[in-house]
């Protein structure tokens, strides 16, 4: 089992960072104890949404679901190290 986040990146400056949608989403695609949490446990930074996947492949489904919803390739999720 593996902790991932969706990363903030700059096309979020442009469209909203849904975490509400986006946790629709990863609950669909199979992702599991989905929350909210600082970026790299910063208090300055944004709260970024952070979930559980069993496997990497599940981790490659979310994001391709995140993708389709969002309509970009500018959706990334990383491996949680913080």
């Amino acid at each position: 089992m593996a902790r991932m986040y969706v990363v903030w990146l700059s096309w979020f400056t442009e469209h909203k960072y849904d975490s509400n949608k986006m946790k629709a989403v990863i609950k669909k695609a199979g992702g599991g104890n989905i929350r909210l949490s600082y970026a790299y446990g910063w208090s300055n930074q944004p709260k970024v949404v952070c979930f559980n996947v069993t496997n990497l492949r599940m981790a490659n489904k979310i994001q391709n679901a995140l993708r389709t919803a969002f309509k970009t390739s500018w959706i990334h999720i990383r491996k949680k190290d913080w």
